[in-house]
């Protein structure tokens, strides 16, 4: 009988020591409705809502940190955003605490991925006594051609939030909480560009140029490829069509070396001329977008010529031999 009185009275004992536990819920999501939205990113104000309680008792945390983890891309049918492309922010916090005594945040961006945590909190500030504390944060979707180059859609991941005690050099995990997919971490694209009538096909090879310098000559007389009929864009309604590279140099696999893009010219040309369409050409390949073509008139298929070139005695190509490239993004912008 005093065996059992024993465990009896151990149970009802565990069950009067305090747990610190955290929850969360989001708020909305980032909707984009234009090319320059997708270009320059959106933000999502006070979009998540982490909360840290415990009751009175034992079980107190005299140091303690919030981290904060997404468990995969964003992700709709096959298509990926990077959960890179990502961050949080600090808007606002709520405490009902014992302890009124509230934590200091940073004007910064917390970088969110799906592989390590990020640190939102770190403090020395007590969870003891009674605990209610809210944070509120700003989802921040980065802009850039990881949104571009996707088709609309909602594109979804989920929040994994943990809360550590730090005892010394470890980090013992008190609490965890995982938002569900769907109705958490997220965006959504609704743009007009990317509708079904608006298309842009790389055709003919056009989905990769090759200028080979092989000999001092080639440097002289400079280098230039042309593929017919490379680009087809078909669109109900009249457009701009953009022009940029992925990034500002072309690297290479093999050196740390690098060419700027601005080396490279590009070119459309269609044959005949077409009345209601104005073509920028030849222009100087950029990381920034350019207008290479206009059209005004109702024409609901195009095929343009398109041609890359360096021209001769081109400077600074003075680089060890390699393989030099980058990714071009073609853009079109319904008018």
């Amino acid at each position: 009988m005093k065996k059992l009185i024993m465990i009896t009275y151990l149970l009802n004992g565990m069950w009067c020591l305090a747990q610190n536990s955290i929850s969360a819920n989001c708020n909305g999501q980032p909707i984009f409705n234009t090319y320059n939205e997708l270009s320059g990113g959106k933000t999502q104000v006070n979009q998540v809502n982490i909360n840290i309680t415990r009751q009175t008792g034992q079980n107190s945390l005299s140091n303690w940190k919030l981290t904060a983890r997404l468990i995969q891309d964003f992700s709709y049918l096959n298509s990926t955003v990077g959960a890179q492309y990502s961050a949080l922010q600090y808007n606002t916090q709520y405490n009902s605490s014992d302890n009124p005594s509230l934590i200091n945040f940073g004007a910064g961006l917390f970088p969110l991925n799906k592989y390590t945590e990020t640190i939102l909190v770190s403090s020395t500030i007590p969870l003891k006594g009674n605990v209610n504390r809210i944070f509120s944060f700003n989802l921040n979707i980065l802009g850039g051609n990881q949104l571009i180059s996707v088709p609309n859609g909602s594109y979804q991941s989920a929040y994994e939030f943990k809360l550590y005690e730090i005892k010394g050099n470890s980090d013992v995990l008190v609490s965890s909480y995982t938002t569900t997919i769907g109705n958490s971490a997220g965006f959504t694209i609704n743009y007009s560009g990317n509708i079904a009538n608006n298309t842009i096909v790389l055709q003919n090879g056009a989905d990769q140029f090759n200028l080979a310098f092989t000999n001092a000559n080639d440097f002289v007389t400079g280098k230039s490829s042309t593929v017919s009929k490379g680009i087809k864009i078909t669109s109900d309604s009249n457009y701009q069509l953009s022009i940029k590279s992925a990034n500002s140099v072309l690297t290479s696999a093999t050196t740390s070396a690098t060419l700027p893009v601005s080396i490279l010219k590009v070119g459309l040309a269609t044959s005949p001329a077409i009345n209601g369409l104005t073509i920028n050409s030849p222009l100087t390949l950029s990381a920034i977008d350019q207008v290479i073509a206009i059209r005004t008139a109702w024409i609901p298929s195009i095929e343009y010529d398109l041609t890359f070139s360096i021209l001769p005695n081109t400077p600074g190509m003075n680089v060890p031999a390699a393989t030099y490239s980058t990714f071009v993004y073609f853009v079109l912008t319904p008018n």
